[in-house]
């Protein structure tokens, strides 16, 4: 209808020699036309982008940060609910007391003195765990969002609203952040899960969420359904959790803290970046 609409104006500005009114048909047409490329090249990418992450990871980019946001999810339950197993015999073991002598006379004392010490920090580091893993799910269900509405929502009515000369730098900002959320975000995640969990299998000589390996990535990207294959990491070994809870948590953390604000700072970026150009 535009370039029906401009090519209609540019006839009339020809037969009645309307110098402004032929510039700013032809304008018209060219922005016509450069929306339409950039619609293209947006979608072309992001097509191209997904088939070659499946070619790679198995799954396009989505698909394989739920995972690894799944397997992180799995982490943080695991060590959450075995540190409050700890805890609960921890509280169990400090209530503990020994009594000598009877009566008035007699006297008491812990039995096992210093577990309320460990308790309180087993009670610290879970209240720490909870908004990590808190974290966690509001990312995959970001992911969850923005693989929904970035191609079927955003770039549409970026489209849409860069074909008006008054909303053609409102329709950039869509389609940049279309581009940016549907393409970019993503990969950031692709990049985390490189780089975290080879140096997590380093770490500790097993992949992340190890026993949950072999459930399907659907299962992964909630992990809610995970809990039942969680009993990998419940065995109560103090010696060695002692060293491999806090270890474990920092991989929870970074991913649940630092990750996500860099990934968000990359995408801002790269839209204020690229703004001019899809305007």
């Amino acid at each position: 209808a535009l370039s029906f609409f401009a090519a209609l104006m540019l006839m009339i500005s020809r037969v009645f020699h309307y110098a402004e009114w032929e510039t700013t048909a032809k304008q018209e047409l060219y922005q016509v036309i450069v929306t339409i490329l950039w619609g293209l090249f947006i979608f072309g990418a992001a097509v191209t982008v997904d088939q070659i992450t499946t070619s790679y990871a198995g799954g396009n980019m989505f698909d394989a940060a739920q995972g690894y946001l799944g397997r992180v999810a799995c982490l943080s339950s695991a060590v959450s609910i075995k540190l409050e197993g700890y805890k609960m015999q921890f509280q169990f073991v400090s209530g503990m007391r020994s009594k000598f002598y009877a009566g008035v006379w007699g006297f008491s004392y812990p039995t096992f003195p210093g577990f309320e010490v460990i308790e309180r920090a087993a009670d610290l580091i879970q209240m720490f765990i909870i908004p990590f893993a808190s974290s966690i799910y509001v990312q995959l269900i970001g992911l969850d969002i923005i693989r929904g509405t970035a191609m079927a929502f955003l770039m549409p009515c970026g489209i849409l609203l860069r074909l008006f000369p008054p909303t053609r730098e409102a329709g950039g900002f869509m389609l940049a952040s279309a581009f940016a959320l549907y393409v970019v975000l993503p990969f950031t995640y692709l990049v985390d899960k490189e780089v975290m969990e080879p140096l997590y299998a380093q770490e500790f000589g097993a992949p992340m969420c190890a026993d949950s390996a072999g459930v399907s990535s659907a299962q992964l990207r909630h992990p809610n359904q995970l809990f039942d294959s969680l009993a990998f990491n419940l065995r109560p070994d103090l010696s060695k959790d002692l060293l491999s809870m806090p270890k474990s948590i920092s991989y929870v953390a970074i991913q649940a803290v630092f990750l996500p604000a860099l990934s968000m700072i990359i995408v801002v970026t790269f839209i204020r970046t690229t703004l001019r150009f899809f305007s």
